[in-house]
């Protein structure tokens, strides 16, 4: 909380970083450059590869939801709310079982949760060397 509230600081209000991209914060924060990636570009098996190799790398990843429409899939919503994934919030990535198709994520709220790598979006970002 304490980070977020450092780069709300940085870019002038809360508001002004609501519906940002947390891998542009990651790559501020870390001094490294991000990479963005929408998920449904790439099947599950490779959102799982790349952010093993991202981790492997010691590179900060973060997970950004989007928000639920009234048109999303019902099995997605429930999905999502049974691995207690909230919408329209942003995740840090701490592991990732790629076997298993499975993410470890870490919320800013302070919950832990594991889910499958289906989430719509995902930011990677590069972070400084000798720096987690």
């Amino acid at each position: 909380m304490l980070i977020e509230k450092a780069f709300a600081k940085y870019k002038g209000s809360y508001k002004d970083i609501a519906s940002g991209n947390s891998g542009n914060a990651a790559a501020m924060l870390t001094g490294g450059e991000d990479a963005y990636r929408k998920t449904e570009d790439f099947i599950p098996l490779k959102i799982a590869q790349l952010i093993d190799y991202a981790l492997r790398d010691k590179k900060a990843v973060t997970a950004n939801t989007k928000e639920m429409g009234e048109h999303e899939d019902p099995a997605v919503s429930k999905a999502r709310s049974d691995a207690g994934v909230v919408a329209h919030h942003a995740y840090a990535v701490v592991g990732v079982d790629v076997e298993n198709e499975t993410l470890d994520m870490l919320n800013p709220w302070g919950a832990r949760t594991s889910t499958r790598s289906r989430s719509r979006t995902c930011s990677r970002s590069g972070s400084r060397p000798g720096t987690p």
